[in-house]
């Protein structure tokens, strides 16, 4: 790793010794306690840096800082490994996640289906859909679940989208919508203000894992490392189970109800489903 590091030293900038984590925001409760748990045993200092995992992915390349990428996506790792951001080798597959439909608490409005996003007069948002990974998994499933007349029904209901999946959940939590679609584990940002409803079976088209990589651009990609190997001890895992992710496929199967595609997919995005809300 280090002759790779030595080798790749053009895409790089002198970076000081601390490590800078770029994460998903999709799980930042667990990855600030990881943070906090890990500075403390290793005496090494991690800067999260937390967004939408494609954002994230820009920012790596156009300032060529970073040593860790944690995206809420396997299909925005394939995009970093495809631009040589990455080293490759390291990539680690972490935990596992599902899409869930979002709700304030209580379900105001007994949503209990994809369908009833389209409801009349309803006002759901997503997560952007061309840089959060989340919100392209939203289109892909709305695609694959709704005919031609329930979607146009949706998009009516579309409100706006949030940048990413947090500030789509806390236009939920603060009243500004009633739905949208985000992962089971979205409720833990604001656990008194929203819940999930489960997305039945049949309507889901692929479940999630989050995966870390240590970056091409690392100053120091063995403490990296040891940043990845710590999220995937025992330790690590009892944090990330603690807010409810998963630890293998099975048991996001199990919860979904069926097997269900993880393996990463370039869905690709049409014009409608753009950032500009028509």
């Amino acid at each position: 790793i280090v002759a790779s590091i030595t080798f790749m030293s053009g895409f790089c900038r002198a970076a000081d010794r601390e490590l800078l984590l770029f994460a998903a925001v999709a799980s930042k409760i667990p990855v600030e306690e990881l943070v906090k748990n890990f500075e403390e045993k290793n005496k090494i200092k991690v800067v999260p840096n937390f967004g939408a995992s494609g954002m994230m992915l820009a920012q790596i390349e156009m300032a060529k800082k970073g040593d860790i990428y944690f995206p809420a996506s396997s299909d925005f790792m394939v995009k970093a490994k495809k631009r040589g951001i990455l080293l490759e080798t390291t990539e680690a597959r972490i935990v596992y996640i599902v899409p869930s439909i979002i709700v304030r608490k209580g379900n105001p409005h007994k949503i209990t289906s994809v369908r009833d996003l389209c409801k009349p007069g309803l006002k759901v948002v997503l997560a952007n859909p061309e840089s959060a990974a989340i919100g392209l998994l939203s289109v892909e499933l709305l695609e694959a679940a709704l005919d031609t007349d329930e979607i146009k029904a949706f998009r009516k209901n579309l409100v706006t989208y949030g940048e990413n999946v947090e500030k789509m959940a806390n236009l939920i939590a603060l009243n500004n919508a009633d739905a949208g679609i985000g992962w089971h584990t979205t409720p833990n940002n604001s656990p008194d203000k929203i819940e999930f409803v489960k997305i039945a079976p049949e309507n889901i088209v692929r479940a999630g894992y989050l995966s870390a990589a240590v970056t091409a651009c690392s100053a120091d990609a063995a403490e990296a490392q040891k940043f990845i190997d710590y999220m995937r001890s025992p330790e690590g895992m009892a944090v990330f189970k603690k807010f409810n992710y998963f630890e293998n496929s099975a048991e996001a199967f199990k919860f979904i109800g069926a097997e269900k595609i993880v393996e990463p997919v370039e869905y690709k995005l049409s014009g409608e489903w753009n950032a500009q809300i028509k």
